[in-house]
């Protein structure tokens, strides 16, 4: 018999800084303090030709849903 996955998916979510922002240190570290205290979440960095990409992975949605609040 097969064990049921109880386990919460993780969730991928992709931080895209604004083009216009007059304060992007600022908000960079805004971004930081935020996550910092927060566990089952990690900032990712994306390196391709085309550029640097930010990402933030969770744990699960509940984890995300702290982030993002």
């Amino acid at each position: 018999m097969r064990r049921k996955h109880t386990e919460p998916d993780p969730v991928l979510v992709e931080v895209v800084p604004s083009r216009w922002d007059d304060e992007p240190i600022q908000r960079a570290q805004s971004m930081l303090a935020g996550l910092t205290g927060t566990s089952g979440v990690s900032l990712e960095f994306l390196a391709a030709a085309q550029g640097l990409r930010f990402c933030i992975r969770a744990a699960s949605q509940h984890e995300m849903d702290q982030v993002l609040a």
